[in-house]
């Protein structure tokens, strides 16, 4: 779940995978 904390950090929205990621946590 690294890419977690990468898009938690750096708060990156651009790819629909880390928005599933942001709507589960």
């Amino acid at each position: 779940m690294i890419n977690y904390f990468i898009a938690k950090s750096r708060r990156v929205r651009s790819t629909p995978y880390t928005s599933r990621i942001e709507n589960q946590g």
